[in-house]
């Protein structure tokens, strides 16, 4: 958030999409395998999509701002206040893909390894 404008030091209340409705697009940009792929996210692109992130970013606002954080909140550097225009501008351009990591337990058989390949528990 430091490249829109935020402190580089703080903390952050992050509220995501789990299930949009938006979808990209992977296209070839051309027939040789070292051709770059053309990613084309598309974030945001349903209406509804929009609607929901702006929802997330006025509760994150409302909890940030709300009196229980008093003892280590100053003051809130990001959004701000904004109008609607500019408020969908900085869901556009601060939303970022996430996901949900599963499956990161180290797979194999050696020491570190805590699972299988079919993610049966090695330690027993």
């Amino acid at each position: 958030m430091a490249s829109l404008g935020g402190s580089p030091h703080g903390w952050t209340m992050f509220a995501g999409l789990a299930h949009p409705k938006s979808r990209g697009v992977v296209r070839l940009s051309g027939s040789n395998v070292d051709d770059p792929a053309l990613i084309y996210t598309n974030t945001l692109s349903q209406p509804d999509d929009l609607s929901a992130a702006l929802m997330s970013i006025e509760l994150c606002r409302e909890i940030g701002n709300n009196a229980s954080f008093s003892a280590v909140v100053k003051r809130e550097a990001l959004p701000e206040k904004l109008s609607r225009q500019e408020m969908k501008q900085f869901a556009r351009n601060a939303g970022v893909p996430y996901r949900h990591q599963c499956g990161t337990a180290k797979m194999g058989y050696d020491e570190l390894s805590v699972v299988d390949s079919k993610l049966k528990s090695i330690r027993n």
